[in-house]
C-alpha cells in the first residue's frame, strides 16, 4: 500500500464516469486529473503525451502518479529519467531511492539517498534511509524464528487492511463491495470506497492465532457511509468505537478550501448488537487537514493518531490527545525523536507491553512502510525506536499491526508478494517469549539509562531507557547471554532462558553494573634519620587478589604512585641498599564505593651511618629515636628495657661502632639474674621477626649488655645467655640460624661512665643494661660480616656450617 493510498480517503469531490474535462490539451487535462487525485486517469493521459513528446513536466508528474498508486516498478522507471533532468529537485532523488529499495535494489538506492542528503543535509529521514541498506542483514535476522506469518483466506482481490480485535472476531477495512446498484468508485484507485467488515474467529485448539473464520459481513449500517470508512479502535470494554472516515456527517460533505474531502476521526457508542449511536467528530478534526488512524491507551484517557496538520515535522506525524473531565484536549505532537520528514501512520497501542506500534517510511527499514515500536516510559517519555524486523517487515508496505491482549499473536496488512489483492491481511503468532532486561547500579539500585545491552545469540545491541529496561522477543528453548555496558561502569553479563516455559511467558533478567572506580595509592619515602626524601627506593606492591606484584622506583622527590584494582587489599614494601626495608599493609579498596586516592608514606631507617657522619642526628619533631613504631619500623633507640624499670635516656649516646654500624635497642625485659624471654617482651621480638622477614638477606648481631656491677665473667655469661635466648626465639619462628649472631658483651661497652667502683644512680646503671641488634651484612657477604670492633673476641658460633 502506498503511503498516500494509506490515507485511503482524501479525494476531490468528483466521481468520474467518463471524460470530465473538455480541455483540448492532453497535458492540461492530465494535470487537472492529477490535481483531482484521479491518478489513474492522469497516468493514461501522461502516457499518451510522452508517446509523442519528451516533456519534462509529464515525466515528473507520471512518476509521481505511479508513486501515489503504489506502483514501484513503473515509478522506478520514470524517476530514473526524472533525476537526470535539469528540472529535477532533491525530493525526486529521495523518491527514486525509495522506489529502488522497494524493488530490492538497496545498494543503488543508497547512492541516491546519499545524493539527496548531500542536497538536503538537515533531513533526518534521508540520514536514516542512507543507513537502511547497511542494516538490511540485521533487520532480516533480528526477528528470524520469532514470528510465523499466515495469509488469510478471507482477503479479496482488492484492498483489505486495518484489522482490529472486536468481540469474537475482527473488524477490518475492505474495498470488496462491488455489488451495489450505484457504482461509486474512488478516482485515486478506480476501486470501490472502503467499508468496515466483520468476521467471526472461533479458536481451534489452544494455539494462539489458530482460528476458524466465518464469512466477512458489513460491520454496521450506522457507521459505513458512502465514502471511506476504516481504521477503527475500541475502548477496553468495546462500548465505544473510534474510526476514520471522510469528512462526511449527517448527509453533508465537508471540503477544504481547495476542494478536497479530508479525513476525520469519529466516535460512536454502542446501543445494541451491531448498532451504534451518538456519532460525533473529535474536536481536533479540521476541514483543512486530515486526522486518522486512532488507537487508545489502556484506560482510554489517551488517543494516539496520525495527522498532516500544520506544524508537524513531516508529511504525516503521530499525535496524542488526552481526555480530561470527559472531553478531549488538544492534539500534541509526539516530537522529532519519533516523527520524521516522512510519514508516521497507523499507530497501535498495546496495553500489556506499553508499546506504541506504528508504520513509517522515514526510519531505517527494509523498504516502503516498515512497522516500528516504542515503549512508553514514566513521565510521558518514550524509549528508542525499534524496527520489528523481518518477517513482519518486508521490502513492501507493512502496516496496521494489532496484537491480542497477551501480545502472543495478531494481524497486520501488507502488499508483499504472495497476496491475492493489493493489500492483504495476514495473521501472525509469536513462537517466542518476551525477555525484559533490567540494568541497574549495583550500589544505588537505581536503573541505568543509556546502557548498551548486547545479545550474544543474535549480535543485536539495544539501549536502555530511563527505566533501565530493554525488552526483546526470544525464540523458545534458547538460552542467551546478555552483556550490559556503559561508560564509567564495569560491564557485566547475565543469562536469560526460554527453556521449559510456555510460549509468551515473560522472562526477567537483571544485570547489576558496578561503577568503574579509580583507585590510586601514592606517597613518599623519607630517610628516618634525616627526614629527607629518598630517591631510587624500590617500592613493591603486593595484594591479596593473587595478581602479580608491581615494582616502581621513587623519583627525585621520593614520590611513588600505583593504580589499584577494586576489592583488593595491598601491602607496600620499600627497600634500598643501606636501609632496613619497611612495609605498610592494609591499603584496601575493598568496600569502597567511590573513587579514592590512598596515601601511605614510608620511612626507611639506615643501618649504617653515611660516610663522614659519626653520630646519629637528632630530630625532635619526628618519631622518637629508639622506638619501634606501630607499623613495625624500627628506629634508633632512646630507651632500654631490662629487669629494672623502663626509662628514657639521651639519644645522643646511642651506640655506633667504629664502622658506623648503628645499634638498635630491643625493648626486652628479663627477670633479675635470668635470661629467658618474658611474655611481655614477645611484642618487641615480633617486630624484630617482621623486620627479618622484610629483609630476608640481613645478617644481625644480637648483642646483650649488663651494667658494671658483678664480675666481668658473670656479666659476660649472663649477657651471652640473654642474647642466645633471643636467637632461639627467632629461630623457632623460622629465621635461619646463620642470619643471627648472639654476642654477650657483659659490661664492656657502656653508654656512660658507670664503670667498676664508680658511684652511679640506679637510673644510670639501667642505661647500660640493654639488648641491641645491628645489621652487620647480608648472607653471602662473608668478608664483610663482623661483630663490633669493641669486642672482637666476643663472637660465638651458634651453628655448624655457618659461613662466619
Amino acid at each position: 500500500m502506498n503511503v498516500n493510498k494509506l490515507l485511503f480517503a482524501t479525494f476531490a469531490l468528483l466521481l468520474f464516469g467518463g471524460s470530465a474535462f473538455a480541455q483540448s490539451g492532453k497535458l492540461k487535462r492530465a494535470k487537472k486529473e492529477m490535481a483531482a487525485l484521479n491518478f489513474r486517469g492522469a497516468i493514461q493521459l501522461y502516457n499518451e503525451v510522452l508517446q509523442k513528446t519528451d516533456d519534462a513536466e509529464a515525466k515528473i508528474n507520471i512518476a509521481e502518479c505511479y508513486r501515489r498508486i503504489n506502483d514501484p516498478e513503473n515509478a522506478e522507471y520514470w524517476y530514473g529519467q526524472v533525476v537526470r533532468l535539469p528540472e529535477a529537485k532533491p525530493k525526486h532523488k529521495l523518491f527514486y531511492g525509495q522506489m529502488l529499495q522497494r524493488m530490492g535494489k538497496c545498494d543503488l538506492a543508497k547512492e541516491w539517498y546519499e545524493k539527496y542528503v548531500a542536497d538536503v543535509p538537515g533531513d533526518v529521514r534521508g540520514q536514516y534511509l542512507v543507513k537502511a541498506c547497511d542494516y538490511e542483514d540485521e533487520l532480516r535476522t533480528k526477528s528470524a524464528g520469532i514470528y510465523e506469518i499466515s495469509h488469510m483466506d478471507f482477503n479479496s482481490n482488492l484492498d483489505d487492511f486495518s484489522p482490529a480485535y472486536y468481540g469474537d472476531g475482527i473488524v477490518f477495512a475492505s474495498e470488496r463491495d462491488k455489488g451495489t446498484a450505484i457504482k461509486r468508485t474512488h478516482g485515486w484507485t478506480g476501486n470501490p470506497f472502503l467499508e468496515l467488515y466483520y468476521l467471526d474467529a472461533k479458536p481451534v485448539g489452544e494455539e494462539c492465532g489458530n482460528y476458524m473464520y466465518g464469512r466477512p459481513e458489513k460491520f454496521s449500517k450506522d457507521l459505513n457511509s458512502k465514502y471511506h470508512d476504516a481504521a477503527v479502535a475500541f475502548n477496553s470494554d468495546q462500548s465505544e468505537i473510534f474510526f476514520t472516515r471522510n469528512n462526511y456527517s449527517e448527509g453533508k460533505v465537508g471540503k477544504s478550501d481547495d476542494g478536497i474531502i479530508k479525513l476525520k476521526i469519529y466516535s460512536a457508542k454502542v446501543k445494541g448488537k451491531g448498532d451504534w449511536d451518538d456519532l460525533e467528530g473529535l474536536p481536533f478534526n479540521s476541514d483543512e487537514y486530515s486526522v486518522m488512524h486512532p488507537t487508545l491507551n489502556a484506560d482510554g484517557t489517551k488517543l494516539y493518531f496520525s495527522s498532516d496538520m500544520p506544524g508537524g515535522f513531516g508529511e504525516r506525524d503521530l499525535y496524542v490527545a488526552e481526555k480530561e473531565d470527559g472531553r478531549w484536549g488538544p492534539a500534541m505532537n509526539l516530537g522529532p525523536t519519533i516523527n520524521t520528514e516522512g510519514n508516521e501512520i497507523f499507530p497501535f497501542y498495546h496495553a500489556g507491553t506499553k508499546r506504541l506500534y506504528f508504520s513509517s517510511d522515514g526510519q531505517v527499514g527494509l523498504g516502503g512502510l516498515d512497522i516500528y515500536y516504542i515503549e512508553e516510559k514514566e513521565g510521558d517519555e518514550w524509549g528508542p525506536i525499534e524496527n520489528i524486523g523481518y518477517p513482519i517487515n518486508t521490502i513492501a508496505d507493512d502496516f496496521s499491526i494489532v496484537f491480542n491482549e497477551e501480545g502472543t499473536c495478531g494481524y497486520l496488512a501488507s502488499d508483499r508478494e504472495g497476496g491475492v489483492g493489493r493489500d492483504d491481511v495476514y495473521s501472525f503468532r509469536k513462537v517466542a517469549s518476551p525477555v525484559q532486561i533490567l540494568v541497574y547500579d549495583e550500589n544505588t539500585r537505581e536503573p541505568i539509562e543509556g546502557a548498551d545491552v548486547l545479545n550474544a545469540c543474535t549480535g543485536d545491541s539495544l539501549v536502555t531507557g530511563p527505566d533501565g529496561i530493554v525488552t526483546i522477543d526470544m525464540k523458545m528453548n534458547l538460552c542467551c547471554t546478555f552483556t550490559a555496558s556503559k561508560e564509567e561502569y564495569n560491564q557485566n553479563s547475565a543469562e536469560g532462558c526460554t527453556k521449559d516455559i510456555p510460549v509468551g511467558e515473560q522472562v526477567f533478567v537483571e544485570i547489576p553494573l558496578k561503577r568503574e572506580l579509580n583507585f590510586v595509592l601514592e606517597g613518599a619515602v623519607f630517610d628516618a634519620m634525616t627526614q629527607l626524601p629518598l630517591a631510587g627506593v624500590s617500592i613493591t606492591l603486593t595484594n591479596d587478589c593473587e595478581d602479580e606484584e608491581q615494582t616502581v622506583l621513587t623519583d627525585d622527590t621520593g614520590v611513588y604512585k600505583f593504580t589499584l584494582k577494586e576489592d583488593c587489599c595491598y601491602t607496600l614494601k620499600g627497600d634500598k641498599e643501606g636501609y632496613i626495608a619497611s612495609t605498610v599493609g592494609d591499603q584496601c579498596t575493598r568496600g569502597l564505593t567511590e573513587s579514592t586516592t590512598l596515601q601511605a608514606n614510608l620511612e626507611l631507617q639506615p643501618y649504617k651511618l653515611p660516610e663522614g657522619v659519626t653520630s646519629v642526628p637528632q630530630n625532635p619533631d619526628t618519631t622518637k629515636p629508639g622506638e619501634v613504631t606501630d607499623d613495625g619500623d624500627p628506629t634508633l633507640t632512646a630507651r632500654e628495657g631490662t629487669e629494672g624499670e623502663d626509662e628514657k635516656f639521651d639519644p645522643g649516646v646511642s651506640p655506633v661502632d667504629e664502622n658506623g654500624t648503628i645499634a638498635f635497642l630491643l625493648h626486652i625485659y628479663y627477670d633479675f639474674d635470668q635470661s629467658y624471654i618474658r611474655n611481655e617482651s614477645e611484642g618487641e621480638l615480633n617486630k624484630l621477626l617482621k623486620m627479618l622477614e622484610d629483609n630476608p638477606s640481613f645478617v644481625l648481631e644480637i648483642g646483650s649488655h649488663t651494667d658494671s656491677r658483678g664480675t666481668h665473667r658473670y656479666n659476660r655469661r649472663l649477657s651471652q645467655r640473654r642474647a642466645e635466648s633471643v636467637v632461639r626465639w627467632l629461630s623457632k619462628r623460622g629465621v635461619e640460624r646463620n642470619r643471627l649472631i648472639p654476642v654477650g658483651y657483659g659490661e664492656t661497652i657502656n653508654v656512660n661512665n658507670c664503670r667498676n667502683n664508680i658511684p652511679c644512680s640506679e637510673q644510670e646503671h639501667q642505661m647500660n643494661r640493654r639488648t641491641e641488634f645491628r645489621v652487620i651484612g647480608r648472607i653471602g657477604d662473608v668478608d664483610k660480616i663482623q661483630t663490633s670492633r669493641a669486642n672482637p673476641n666476643a663472637r660465638i658460633d651458634v651453628c655448624a656450617g655457618c659461613p662466619f
